[in-house]
């Protein structure tokens, strides 16, 4: 690899690390992580400069792709997946995954089925199904399996729900306020894990890794347990950086058999 491809490299890691939490996948307890970037080609840029930092972003990404052949770990999967205006990417941790699955089976038993098993689950999320098929989506179920905690992936669900009803507007374009109490409660009542979405500043030799953003309910046991098990994970991660360039740990993470 070249040192214009090593930088551009870690140029997209720091984004794909430390933004969209694939960081806990890799060395904590995360079960699945997803990003989307967008293209150059997309009507998005077409139509607004490009910044140097997306740029950067966008050749890392090609860098990215073009090792993806290296990845050979047995428990983490990486997949790519190319839109018309973005690159997605979605990476499973199948030690993680099936641990959570095994934690809250009857709640996608609910959704999907009660003769849903944790080995069909399994086999459909790790082999190449589209994961919004396999949980039909369900954001609920969603939640859970990007480790943001069962009661908060529901309350989310709920939230979400309302909101779409609240702003469905259908002839004679009256807005349905049934649903007005329910949803302010539940506005009232969750926040977000992390209150610096910024926190992700990071420079190249000691990137800042900010703990997962999700909506919660702050005084659950749940969220307090959460917030103390990504906290842990942190600080470990910040151990392994000191010592490992972050780029080159993460490569023997996706490598290691």
């Amino acid at each position: 690899m070249s040192p214009d491809e090593h930088y551009f490299l870690a140029t997209f890691m720091r984004g794909l690390l430390f933004s969209d939490d694939f960081s806990y996948l890799l060395f904590g307890s995360k079960p699945i992580a997803a990003g989307a970037f967008e293209k150059t080609t997309s009507f998005y840029f077409s139509k607004h400069c490009l910044s140097p930092t997306e740029l950067k972003m966008s050749k890392g990404l090609e860098v990215f792709k073009k090792n993806q052949h290296l990845f050979s770990s047995k428990n983490i999967i990486v997949r790519l997946k190319e839109g018309n205006d973005a690159s997605y990417v979605l990476m499973i941790n199948k030690k993680n995954l099936l641990k959570i699955l095994n934690e809250n089976i009857n709640d996608f038993k609910q959704v999907l089925g009660p003769k849903t098993t944790v080995e069909q689950l399994f086999t459909q999320v790790t082999q190449n199904d589209h994961l919004s098929d396999v949980i039909k989506n369900h954001e609920g179920l969603l939640g859970i399996l990007l480790g943001y905690g069962r009661n908060n992936a529901w309350l989310f669900h709920e939230y979400r729900n309302l909101f779409n009803k609240l702003n469905r507007f259908e002839p004679p374009m009256k807005r349905d306020a049934s649903f007005e109490e329910r949803f302010n409660e539940l506005d009232q009542k969750t926040d977000f894990s992390s209150y610096d979405p910024h926190e992700y500043k990071y420079i190249l030799k000691s990137p800042r890794i900010p703990l997962p953003h999700f909506r919660v309910d702050p005084n659950s046991a749940e969220t307090k347990k959460l917030k103390e098990q990504y906290g842990k994970e942190r600080e470990e991660m910040k151990k392994l950086f000191a010592k490992q360039n972050f780029v080159e740990a993460t490569f023997r993470q996706l490598m290691d058999e």
